[in-house]
């Protein structure tokens, strides 16, 4: 029988939607059964749980848990971006432990990588060393209270297997990298903590925890390349200022000690020849006796005055008397 132009169109209609199924069954997740993307995997209750055993006195508003559920997916991706690297040049097919460390390595700066190494690993030791005492027969325990861990590892490692090129995990390396991250994030909410509590809140906002990543060099350098909501910091440009807020904030900015300059003091130059002091002494004139004077009271000299007049006035007796003498 010859088919139709309708039922030609039909049966390529039903093989175009064969092929995308398949295609779709083929594109899901690797580390997950259900098939879900990053979005599914929520990490609120971990957050919560964090915040209540630094401050317990303190809560969280649902834009703070929502941007801090979005920070553990970034920092999750960042590391395992740098893990798939790390693979592709080595040519391993399994993610380790080891290969976890050298992207925390890489990924995050300074104390930041040191403190979260060092708290992984000891929660990799207690894993391991809850796992060779347990006896048999005993209540099984998830793996997060094995390890000490708040957040949940079974979902750390299907996120993980979710953004990584490798089927196969080792069995510490979702312990290892779950560790890294409740380091990470109780990091920042300690911090936001304290600066809700500066501003006398009692909730953390998106606010605090954008101050808070950008007054830390080192969390500012990790999350760089990251928009975090929560407005900006606040800074003014000098220009936009009136003329007397502009000369305060100059002298805020140059302090008078640091505009001094400092005082430069010259040496004092001594004389190599000095001339002794017998040869000094004679070259000088010899000094003239002083005349002690002799102190006049206020009565021997109203004498005296009155002494001069009287022999002025006889003087003059005298030469009138002469005078009349020659004129006779």
């Amino acid at each position: 029988m010859s088919l139709t132009n309708l039922e030609k169109m039909n049966v390529i209609l039903n093989e175009e939607k064969k092929a995308l199924e398949e295609n779709g069954k083929s594109k899901r997740t690797k580390g997950s059964k259900s098939g879900k993307t990053v979005d599914g995997f929520k990490f609120s209750v971990y957050v919560l749980k964090t915040l209540n055993h630094i401050h317990p006195d303190m809560g969280l508003s649902g834009d703070a848990g929502a941007c801090m559920v979005n920070i553990v997916k970034i920092n999750i991706s960042k590391i395992m971006s740098a893990v798939n690297q790390l693979i592709l040049r080595t040519g391993a097919k399994t993610i380790t432990a080891r290969d976890i460390e050298a992207a925390v390595t890489l990924m995050l700066p300074g104390e930041l990588a040191k403190q979260s190494k060092s708290q992984a690993t000891a929660a990799v030791a207690k894993y391991l060393q809850d796992i060779e005492d347990g006896e048999k027969g005993q209540n099984p325990k998830q793996r997060s209270t094995r390890a000490g861990l708040i957040f949940n590892i079974t979902r750390v490692e299907n996120l993980m297997m979710l953004e990584s090129n490798t089927v196969r995990k080792s069995a510490t390396a979702a312990v290892f990298l779950s560790a890294v991250i409740e380091y990470l994030i109780s990091e920042i909410l300690e911090l936001a903590g304290n600066a809700a509590r500066d501003s006398q809140r009692k909730r953390i906002t998106p606010r605090h925890i954008k101050i808070v990543i950008l007054n830390d060099e080192e969390l500012r350098t990790l999350y760089q390349d990251t928009i975090i909501a929560g407005g900006v910091l606040p800074n003014i440009n000098s220009a936009l200022l009136p003329s007397s807020d502009r000369k305060k904030k100059a002298r805020v900015a140059k302090p008078k000690d640091a505009a001094a300059k400092p005082k430069v003091t010259k040496p004092k130059i001594t004389k190599a020849v000095t001339k002794p002091k017998e040869a000094k002494n004679a070259a000088k004139p010899a000094a003239k006796p002083k005349v002690a004077k002799k102190s006049v009271s206020k009565s021997e000299g109203v004498k005296k005055a009155t002494a001069k007049k009287v022999t002025t006035n006889k003087s003059n007796k005298v030469l009138s008397t002469k005078t009349k003498k020659s004129a006779k």
